[in-house]
């Protein structure tokens, strides 16, 4: 039998290269077919079931940051302090609103810098810094949270749900960064961070949206497909627009087909079609400086000198005998990137005093460096620290850098020299070839070793900006030997795309100082042109050995033609020919050229153009806040408060969603509210039935609210729009018993008891009166026992009255709150979404009282409810008058349901209702049985309480 290929059978090119991307593909595949048949099977089959995630909204709210700041960082560049630490400062903001937690986002920043000050001559171990910084965040948390408790400003309690540990993180790399690399990077991280705080807190609490995500499991799909595609398809960021705008509209190597911005090498499509495909993970997982460098030697590549690799912390005794002997090192974090870390030890003697680059230091603050390189602050997840000798530059280059060591940055693929920089050490930068920190990017040409363009944080910098003297137009000594010791080092590493760090050291030559596996994008910038097409180029040569002389041979060729496709004969190497140095004059002639030659007026506008878009878009953001505050939209929160779904929690703890369920919602039950009034101008209140108003204060005949506490009890009772009431259909009385400073008179709250139980003529009384108000509460200061007379009379008469417990728990006086200490009267405490106590919660007495009228006696959710509030805005309420208004709408759901309990003339149903609520509630966690002084018999469970009473 043959075993050639039958006619026809072959697979075509096209076809191979499909199966291949299949095969390549398959397991994304199969694993969004998994998710897709898993999200179906729910969204079809568990409709019901998926509402009850409600009560873990908070993880989806998660999800949706997620995918908003994933979108910020990958499509508009922006930069933060951490990936996804914003996300979950901003669930914080659910909490504490926008404004409170910007507040206290800023205020743990000083505390931060104010701590670090305090310690910066400590030398104080990393891991323990950071341990301080926490507990001092802690201790302006707890100062916070007690300043609060203390002028019964509630909404400063929930500063104890700020994420300590992230926002300590967050804090300590910001002044980190600024200490090395100085105000301007890590400025603008803060800024990016603010920034993804306020995106993320606007979008998650869009309640449609988060509803939305958590009721159709398939949006989960959908999700994921979002950040799939973003990951993977994005090409250039907005910000890399601007950053790189040079280059995009005028590059050095002329136009190529289309766009020329589809020259420049972005960092997504680096990682992504480079460093991805021709680094292999377990090489890039060995290239640090230290196994780099012991790969390289043995080779023949000039690598500098290691002395000592410190991996731990109980090799410090060892280096410190070391030093004590010699006075001129240098130290470096074996991973770290950017020049960050670098320690240059020039002189001294002894245990004394060091010359360095960052100024006099002594032994123990050398040792702190090491060890804070050993914690990782160069690197996250700890690093090794390496201990080299001291490199001096060579003298041939100190008319270009007369400061420090300067180094050469060379982008090699495939073992191709493709683009060369020189990094300038300034005075600014402390003598380091770190551009972050002022060090000038020059580009050199590979052809001829000509420097042709320099910048200086992105601004044209043709001349030293310490000496004056002119970059532009130098040319690199040895630059061919730089060139091939860079060229040789990214191949030997196993790395097929690498920037390779040389230095041109006195009296050695070229000396490799590093091999970066995953090089920075500046390079371009440097030489006024893009990266990618040059890199394509050489993805398109024969893939067959060379010499490295052929390989830097034929980079020169492309490169004097213009980075060109050339023809395959071409690729030959020819005669390397002799070239002449230029003269003095020709130096000086080729500089001014080099300076206007092709350097168009605006090719640095770039950055202008940035600030002025970040401009625009701010005033925009802040244009738009200011309308959204003043629009008075039913449908939009202003951004002090949270959003509206925010406390839906309440109304499924207490049943009261799930009585609206099967057609529960109050019609046919009157409640009555004594309170500050009510604004029937909220939108939420267009249906609602207004049996009666009476305005004890003003005596006015419109409805109105000049305080809002009313207007908020009566929207947790009965709003009906935007915002969901537990009982939207019964209808209202309001007393205003209660002026604009939320007091008011014993005489007109006793009578305001008396006219919800005869509202006047044709009018019928009230089933149940909720009284939001109490000696101590926030609401009022009732001052004696006209209000229980009249209390007492209303439960005489089978009428439901439910009051607040009261909000004096931090300096408790022992009792519920009048009118609560009425017998008939239902108390109420508070609890919060964990069903837990809050402190302000009042604590009830048993002195003289029985079941089932032990004070209070029950709990119910009163820990930041969202409810309306004046001129058609949303207002966040805490403490027990929200909960009271809250179990008078459960009674009112209650009511509709078995009719025969409410008022008859005596104050039997009351007995009945009230062992049914003590049978009915649920048992808090850890109270104490039957009855809790705090929760009362429990939190209100209605169903539970309905179903008692139907037994």
């Amino acid at each position: 039998m043959s075993n050639e290929s039958e006619p026809g059978v072959e697979l075509s090119q096209g076809e191979r290269g499909w199966k291949q991307r299949f095969r390549k593909n398959l397991p994304f595949i199969v694993f969004i077919a998994v998710l897709a048949i898993y999200t179906s099977y729910l969204q079809l089959t568990m409709r019901d079931s998926l509402l009850q995630l409600f009560l873990v909204r908070n993880f989806f709210q998660v999800v949706i940051a997620a995918l908003v700041i994933a979108t910020m960082k990958n499509v508009f560049g922006l930069r933060t302090l951490g990936t996804f630490g914003p996300a979950i400062v901003a669930l914080a903001f659910l909490s504490t609103g926008l404004l409170l937690g910007l507040g206290l986002f800023g205020l743990i920043l000083v505390a931060v810098f104010a701590t670090r000050a305090a310690l910066a001559q400590q030398h104080v171990q990393g891991a323990h810094r950071v341990a301080i910084l926490v507990s001092m965040i802690g201790v302006i948390i707890s100062t916070v949270t007690l300043i609060g408790l203390q002028f019964e400003q509630h909404e400063l309690f929930y500063a104890v749900l700020f994420p300590v540990l992230i926002s300590a993180w967050m804090g300590e790399s910001y002044v980190e960064e600024t200490v090395r690399v100085g105000w301007g990077p890590p400025t603008l991280d803060l800024a990016g961070t603010i920034v993804a705080l306020v995106i993320s807190f606007v979008v998650i609490t869009q309640d449609w949206l988060v509803d939305f995500v958590m009721a159709n499991p398939t949006s989960w799909l959908v999700i994921v497909l979002t950040n799939w595609f973003l990951g993977t398809r994005i090409r250039l960021r907005i910000g890399e627009y601007f950053r790189f705008w040079g280059p995009i509209h005028y590059g050095g190597d002329g136009p190529g087909p289309g766009d020329y911005r589809g020259d420049i090498l972005t960092m997504v499509v680096r990682n992504r079609d480079f460093v991805a495909k021709y680094n292999p993970t377990g090489v890039m997982a060995r290239a640090g400086k230290d196994a780099v460098r012991k790969l390289l030697q043995p080779y023949g590549i000039p690598v500098a000198k290691t002395y000592l690799t410190i991996n731990r912390q109980g090799e410090m005794d060892s280096f410190r005998d070391w030093m004590s002997i010699h006075n001129t090192f240098a130290i470096k974090p074996d991973r770290g990137y950017g020049g960050e870390g670098i320690l240059l030890v020039k002189g001294g003697g002894g245990y004394g005093h060091y010359d360095t680059n960052t100024g006099v230091l002594d032994a123990p603050a050398i040792e702190s460096h090491v060890r804070s390189i050993l914690d990782g602050e160069f690197h996250d997840g700890g690093d090794s620290a390496l201990v080299e000798e001291l490199l001096a530059e060579d003298s041939s280059l100190r008319k270009i850098a007369p400061v420090g060591l300067a180094d050469f940055r060379i982008i090699s693929f495939l073992g191709y020299p493709v683009m060369a920089m020189m990094r300038i050490p300034t005075s600014s930068s402390g003598g380091k070839a770190n551009l972050h920190s002022g060090a000038v990017a020059a580009g050199v040409q590979i052809s001829t070793g000509m420097i042709t363009h320099a910048v200086l944080h992105g601004n044209a910098q043709p001349c030293h900006p310490d000496t004056g003297d002119v970059i532009l137009g130098q040319k690199v000594p040895d630059f061919d030997e730089i060139l091939e010791v860079a060229a040789e080092a990214q191949r030997l590493t196993g790395l097929g795309f690498a920037g390779v760090d040389v230095c041109l050291v006195a009296g050695r030559g070229p000396v490799v100082m590093e091999v970066n596996r995953r090089p920075g994008l500046e390079i371009q910038n440097a030489n006024a042109a893009g990266l990618l097409r040059r890199l394509r180029i050489i993805e398109e040569l024969p893939k067959r050995e060379k010499p490295v002389e052929e390989r830097i041979e034929l980079a020169k060729r492309l490169d004097s033609g213009g980075w060109q496709m050339p023809h395959e004969q071409s690729l030959e190497p020819v005669a390397k020919k002799e070239e002449e140095s230029p003269s003095e004059p020709q130096l000086e002639q080729y500089s001014v050229a080099a300076q206007h030659r092709i350097i168009p007026r605006d090719f640095y506008s770039g950055k202008a153009r940035a600030i002025k878009a970040s401009a625009i878009l701010l005033v925009l953001l802040i244009g738009s806040l200011a309308t959204v505050v003043s629009a008075d939209s039913p449908d939009l929160m202003t951004f002090i408060s949270p959003h509206l779904g925010r406390s839906e929690w309440a109304f499924i703890m207490t049943g009261v969603r799930q009585l609206n369920a099967v057609g529960f919602t109050g019609r046919g039950i009157t409640v009555c509210i004594v309170d500050t009034g009510i604004d029937l101008l909220h939108p939420d209140f267009a249906q609602l039935h207004l049996a009666a108003w009476w305005d004890l204060v003003n005596f006015r005949t419109i409805p109105y609210d000049d305080k809002g506490h009313g207007t908020a009890m009566a929207g947790i009772v009965a709003a009906n729009g935007s915002l969901k009431g537990g009982a939207p259909g019964v209808q209202l009385i309001i007393v205003k018993a209660l002026d604009s400073s939320g007091k008011g008179t014993s005489e007109n709250v006793a009578n305001g008891v008396h006219l919800c139980v005869f509202p006047g003529r044709g009018i019928h009384g009230a089933d149940i009166i909720s009284l939001s108000l109490g000696r101590s509460s926030q609401s009022t200061g009732v001052q004696d026992t006209n209000v229980y007379d009249a209390v007492a009379w209303a439960t005489s008469q089978g009428v439901f009255v439910v009051s607040s417990a009261g909000n004096d728990g931090v300096q408790d006086d022992g009792d519920v709150e009048l009118p609560g200490q009425v017998p008939l009267a239902i108390s109420v405490g508070a609890v919060d979404l964990q069903g837990h106590r809050p402190v302000f919660s009042s604590i009830g007495s048993s002195i003289n009282r029985t079941d089932p009228n032990l004070k209070p006696e029950v709990a119910a959710p009163g820990v930041r409810l969202v409810s309306t509030g004046t001129g058609s805005r949303y207002v966040t309420v805490t403490g027990t008058s929200p909960a009271a208004a809250l179990v008078a709408a459960v009674l009112a759901l209650i009511l509709e349901a078995r009719p025969s309990l409410r008022p008859s003339g005596n104050w039997l149903n009351l007995a009945v209702m009230k062992e049914a609520l003590a049978r009915g509630a649920d048992k808090a966690a850890g109270q104490m049985l039957p009855h809790d002084p705090w929760y009362g018999y429990g939190i209100i469970d209605g169903p539970a309480t309905l179903s008692y009473l139907n037994s």
